[in-house]
C-alpha cells in the first residue's frame, strides 16, 4: 500500500512538471524573498520619519533596524523580545546595528498597561497620530494598499532604506537578516 501511495505521488509530481532534475534554482542570496521592497546598494530612498511624539533618532553611522509594532498585534508582541537578542547575535558576528522601535498604538494608556505586563519591552518612539500618519508613512516607504504591522525597515549606514518587510521575523529569518546586513 505504501509503495502504491509513493508511486501515485511520484506520478503526480511528474504530471505536474516537477522532477529532481528540474527544481527551481535556489537563490545564492539568503535575503532573497525576505524583503517586501528591496533596494540594492544606495538606490533606495533616504529614510524620512513620520510625525512622532518626541524627536526622531539621529542618523546612525551603522545599520539601523526599525521595527513598527503595536500592543494589539500578536505577531508584534511575539517578536519584540527576539529582535534585541538578534542584535546581540549580529554584534557577535561583527555586525553593528542600532534598533529603533516605533509604536503605533493610538492610546497612551494601552502602552502603559502593556509595559506593566511586559516590563522588558524595549523603549519605543510613538507615532503622533497613527490613523493619519501610518498610511502616509507607509506610502513613502513604497508600500501600497493596506500594509499590516509588524513592519521591519532596514536602513543602511548611508541613511538609505535597503529593505522593507511587511510582516514579522521568526527564527528561520535570522539568516536572511544577517545576509542583508553583511551585504553592506
Amino acid at each position: 500500500m505504501r509503495r502504491l501511495a509513493a508511486t501515485a505521488v511520484a506520478a503526480a509530481a511528474v504530471a505536474a512538471g516537477c522532477s529532481k532534475s528540474e527544481r527551481a534554482p535556489e537563490s545564492a542570496d539568503p535575503a532573497s524573498g525576505f524583503c517586501t521592497i528591496r533596494a540594492p546598494g544606495d538606490t533606495g530612498p533616504a529614510m524620512t520619519w513620520p510625525p512622532l511624539q518626541g524627536k526622531p533618532p539621529a542618523p546612525a553611522p551603522r545599520w539601523r533596524w526599525v521595527n513598527v509594532w503595536a500592543t494589539y498585534c500578536k505577531p508584534c508582541v511575539t517578536e519584540l523580545p527576539r529582535i534585541p537578542k538578534w542584535q546581540d547575535r549580529l554584534a557577535s558576528s561583527g555586525i553593528a546595528v542600532d534598533l529603533t522601535f516605533v509604536d503605533v498604538d493610538a492610546d497612551d494608556g494601552d502602552v502603559a498597561a502593556f509595559r506593566q505586563d511586559y516590563p522588558d519591552t524595549p523603549m519605543s518612539l510613538r507615532l503622533a497620530d497613527p490613523d493619519t500618519a501610518m498610511p502616509a508613512w507607509f506610502k513613502t516607504l513604497g508600500l501600497t494598499g493596506s500594509p499590516t504591522i509588524p513592519l521591519q525597515i532596514f536602513i543602511a549606514p548611508s541613511g538609505k532604506i535597503r529593505c522593507v518587510r511587511a510582516g514579522s521575523v521568526e527564527e528561520p529569518d535570522y539568516a536572511a537578516v544577517e545576509a542583508l546586513l553583511k551585504a553592506g
